[in-house]
C-alpha cells in the first residue's frame, strides 16, 4: 500500500516542471497586482465620498470593490489551471450560462440598482432637493440604491420611485 502511494505522488511531481511554475506564479503575480491596483483606486474614492459626508456611497463603492475582487480570483484560478493545461471551457461555459440564467431572473432588481448608482455617482439630487414628478412638485425625502421617496409638496402624499 505504502508503494502505491509512494508511486502516486513521485508520478504527481514527475509532471510538475519547471514551465508549469513560472506561468502559475506569473498568472498570480498579475492577480495579486490587479488586487492591489483596485484596492487603491477604491480606497481613494471611498475617501473622497466619505470626506463628502456621503456614507452611502462609500458603503457601495466597499461591495462593488468586492464583487471586482472575487472576479479577479476566481480569473486567477482558472487562468492558472488553464496554463497548466487543464481545460476550463466547460467550466467557463457554465459560470456564463449561470451568470446570464441570473441576469434574466433579477434584471428589473439590477436594472433598479444600476440605474440607482448613476444617480448616486453623478449627484442628480440628494435628501431635501425639490424636484417635479409626474407634473406634480415635491421634495426627496429617501434616497436609497433602489428607491426613491417624494413627498408632494400639495397634499403631502408620499411616492415611492425604484
Amino acid at each position: 500500500m505504502d508503494e502505491k502511494v509512494a508511486d502516486t505522488v513521485e508520478s504527481m511531481f514527475s509532471k510538475i516542471d519547471a514551465g508549469m511554475i513560472i506561468r502559475s506564479a506569473l498568472v498570480i503575480v498579475i492577480a495579486v497586482i490587479l488586487y492591489v491596483v483596485v484596492r487603491i483606486i477604491f480606497r481613494k474614492l471611498k475617501k473622497r465620498f466619505t470626506s463628502e459626508g456621503d456614507i452611502k456611497k462609500g458603503h457601495n463603492l466597499m461591495i462593488v470593490r468586492r464583487v471586482i475582487n472575487i472576479i479577479i480570483a476566481i480569473s486567477a484560478v482558472l487562468a492558472v489551471l488553464q496554463v497548466n493545461g487543464i481545460n476550463v471551457t466547460g467550466f467557463s461555459l457554465g459560470i456564463g450560462t449561470i451568470v446570464v440564467i441570473v441576469s434574466f431572473a433579477l434584471k428589473d432588481s439590477l436594472q433598479d440598482i444600476v440605474a440607482g448608482s448613476v444617480i448616486m455617482i453623478e449627484n442628480f439630487f440628494k435628501v431635501g432637493d425639490a424636484v417635479e414628478y409626474e407634473g406634480r412638485d415635491g421634495v426627496v425625502t429617501y434616497f436609497s440604491i433602489r428607491t426613491t421617496k417624494i413627498e408632494y409638496i400639495d397634499d403631502k402624499s408620499i411616492m415611492s420611485v425604484s
